[in-house]
């Protein structure tokens, strides 16, 4: 059958076989657990972004809309055009109100 030293052999191939297998099985889970580690990481900050986004978006439900914003420009254009007649207008009552002092002054004299 098999002498001692053949025995001998085939165990000490075995024996090198399962070192190698621990050894390849050992870097594979260590870059299985480096990888699970990244993949945890990165998870988390995928629910923070998310919940940042959220945010976002909870304050851009409260911001008026293009069109809005288009009509409120409009709105202060018109301010302005009126604001500008009203300021002529009422500069022409400032002159005659200083003419009607001015002959009040003079008259009293």
């Amino acid at each position: 059958m098999f002498s001692p030293n053949d025995l001998r052999i085939w165990l000490a191939i075995v024996l090198s076989g399962i070192a190698l297998a621990t050894t390849i099985w050992g870097v594979l889970q260590a870059r299985s657990r480096d990888n699970s580690g990244k993949i945890e990481n990165l998870s988390e900050r995928v629910v923070k972004v998310e919940g940042s986004i959220k945010g976002v978006e909870r304050e851009m439900a409260h911001l008026p809309k293009k069109e809005a914003v288009h009509q409120i420009e409009l709105a202060i254009s018109d301010l302005r055009g009126e604001l500008s007649s009203q300021t002529k207008e009422v500069s022409s009552v400032l002159r005659t109100i200083n003419r009607i002092e001015t002959h009040l002054l003079e008259s009293k004299t």
